[in-house]
Formats: structure tokens, C-alpha cells, sequence
């Protein structure tokens, strides 16, 4: 069976893991697999309109350094690159 497109972002939200709830979290915490769900409809509907790597790059960035909080480094900018092209890899597939 396909995963959905909400699915699949989800996945991508819970793989790129910015704060690192996969170090912390136990495989029995709830929040372990929804902690990034909030980001997951504009995901969606940012593909779904065709967004480009731009736009996607400026919305994960915001949610990782404004709404969650995270420090600005390079590592985090080259792992953010890294998902956005995994992102853009869904509307592909």
C-alpha cells in the first residue's frame, strides 16, 4: 500500500528530526512520532502548490530556528538543505 503525501512528510519530519526527539524519546512515547505533525499540512500544501527549493528552505527554516528554537550552525543549515531535497523528492514520487 502507497503512503499518502501527509505520510510521507511525516516520515521525512520524524527522519530529519531537528531537536532530536528520536535521542530521547523511548520507541513507547507518544509524542515520539507526532512531535513534528504541526509542520507536516503546510509541508503538504507547499508541495502541493509547486513551491520551489526557496520557499521550502525559508519555511523549514523558520520552523527550526524560529519555532523550534535551534541554534543556527552550519551543520543544522547543510542537514536542512538535505531535507528540503528529500521533500521536494516526494512531489516526484
Amino acid at each position: 500500500m502507497t503512503q499518502s503525501l501527509p505520510q510521507r512528510c511525516q516520515f521525512q519530519w520524524n527522519s530529519f528530526d531537528p531537536i532530536g526527539v528520536s535521542d530521547w524519546a523511548d520507541d513507547w512515547d507518544p509524542h515520539r512520532d507526532d512531535e513534528y505533525q504541526t509542520y507536516v499540512g503546510t509541508t503538504v500544501k507547499l508541495l502541493k502548490s509547486g513551491a520551489d527549493q526557496h520557499k521550502l528552505k525559508a519555511f523549514v527554516r523558520n520552523c527550526v530556528y524560529v519555532s523550534m528554537g535551534c541554534r543556527q550552525a552550519d551543520d543544522m543549515d547543510a542537514r536542512i538543505d538535505a531535507f528540503v531535497t528529500a521533500l521536494l523528492s516526494l512531489r516526484r514520487s
